[in-house]
């Protein structure tokens, strides 16, 4: 598995289509108001969310999910990969109701039958063989807000992140939108949901466009929840995505786009996070572990 070395890239910037190089964009946020009504007057729509994702304190939070990844090819779908990752994080307030999230994910990929390492991939129907590429980008920020939008246009900063971005994305104009929702509940636990959904608009009339869409959703005991004292509660996590082919998958025109579910939890230690993902990085990127403080520094 070939390790594309801690590229500056971020992964936002890199499902857009580029890094920003004085990138003309247009940033929108509602947080005066969460997307739907609570049920829950006393609990804020966002500060619940980071207590389940992360915590109201500047700790450092972990979670790790587990997941599978197949291609959707004219409604027959095909097993791709496992996909392995953990992020770790910090959530900072911004006095306003919104919140400061710096967030790093490493994932390793795996083979669907035996859960090895991945080194090689036929890709259904077309048949190529590629190598999924091995990413350890620049920590990620983000305002945790009921509403965020951004769109723009993107280039290339740095030659050092042309390969990985010819992998992944062709440059061109890109959209992006995040909506933290308003929690949930059965009467037994919460559950707070966000979503994420990305367009990029290549400038290559010729070359399909690509979509990322995202949605997390983050499950906890509700009487926890309704101790707001609470800096952070215990949770679960359930993930799904859809994506278009990425260019490194080489599937050229035909037909389709990939899915990818899974589910995780938070855990609040490097030494929590499962043992045989824990070995897989060490494998892939060593070290990437022995300081996790040093993990949301800005890549230079």
């Amino acid at each position: 598995m070939r390790f594309l070395a801690y590229s500056r890239l971020t992964r936002r910037r890199l499902i857009a289509g580029g890094v920003a190089a004085g990138a003309m964009a247009t940033v929108k946020g509602r947080p005066g108001r969460a997307a739907s009504v609570t049920a829950f007057p006393d609990l804020d729509p966002v500060k619940t969310y980071v207590r389940l994702r992360g915590s109201t304190e500047p700790d450092l939070c972990f979670g790790w999910l587990s997941a599978r990844r197949a291609a959707m090819i004219e409604g027959e779908v095909f097993p791709m990969m496992g996909v392995e990752a953990a992020t770790v994080s910090r959530y900072t307030p911004r006095g306003d109701g919104t919140w400061d999230l710096v967030v790093r994910e490493i994932t390793v990929y795996t083979e669907v039958e035996t859960g090895e390492l991945m080194e090689e991939l036929v890709m259904p129907v077309s048949g190529a063989r590629v190598r999924p590429p091995a990413l350890f980008l620049s920590p990620e920020d983000y305002i945790a807000q009921p509403y965020y939008e951004e769109s723009g246009r993107l280039t290339l900063r740095a030659e050092s992140d042309e390969e990985l971005m010819e992998q992944m994305a062709p440059q061109g104009t890109y959209k992006f939108d995040q909506t933290i929702h308003a929690p949930t509940s059965d009467g037994e636990s919460i559950w707070a949901r966000s979503d994420y959904h990305y367009r990029l608009k290549p400038d290559d009339p010729g070359t399909r466009r690509m979509f990322y869409k995202e949605a997390l959703t983050y499950r906890a005991d509700l009487n926890e929840a309704m101790n707001t004292s609470k800096p952070s509660l215990d949770s679960t996590l359930s993930y799904s995505s859809s994506s278009g082919f990425r260019p490194w998958m080489q599937m050229g025109d035909i037909p389709g786009h990939d899915l990818t579910d899974g589910m995780g939890k938070k855990v609040y230690r490097v030494e929590d996070l499962p043992e045989r993902y824990l070995a897989q990085v060490e494998q892939v990127y060593p070290g990437a572990y022995d300081n996790p403080e040093k993990l949301l520094e800005r890549v230079e």
